[in-house]
């Protein structure tokens, strides 16, 4: 059925974070998700260097958007490391949880409902900015929790 994400809480270097929408300490990422979508529309989720594309292999065939001419000719200009490819969204009605019934865009190597149940199909072999981009508990893991967890209340208002 497809690997899990295997967050066993925050990492050493991670600070943690509480406050009075996320008191827990050791978030749990298989209940969350919510650094993998978004409520407005995205083409492309995260972008993907060489070194992640030949990790992904075959996993990546249609799932990938290969960047314009232009964006690889700016790219280089600035000295950005390869950016060629970009993991693609799909929009999905949400089917359990808080956010029961929504439409979010959401990486497409994401299944299940987010904040509630959720995998990543690739997470063993996820991009380098999916490994860097939050650690479990951090500052940058709380922010984006608390943005949707403060959703969830103006819903329930």
């Amino acid at each position: 059925m497809g690997e899990r994400g295997n967050c066993e809480g925050p990492t050493e270097e991670a600070e943690i974070w509480d406050d009075r929408t996320m008191a827990k300490k050791n978030p749990d990422c298989t209940k969350c998700g919510v650094c993998c979508i978004s409520l407005e529309d995205q083409t492309a989720f995260c972008d993907l260097s060489s070194a992640d594309e030949a990790r992904l292999g075959k996993k990546l065939s249609g799932h990938a958007e290969v960047s314009s001419l232009w964006c690889l000719a700016v790219d280089r200009l600035r000295g950005a490391g390869h950016c060629g490819a970009a993991i693609k969204t799909k929009w999905k009605k949400v089917g359990a949880g808080p956010l029961k019934g929504f439409s979010v865009c959401s990486c497409c190597f994401l299944d299940g409902s987010p904040l509630l149940d959720v995998r990543c199909r690739v997470y063993a072999d996820r991009p380098e900015v999916c490994r860097r981009a939050f650690n479990p508990g951090d500052k940058g893991c709380v922010v984006c929790r608390r943005m949707f967890a403060e959703f969830v209340e103006r819903l329930e208002e």
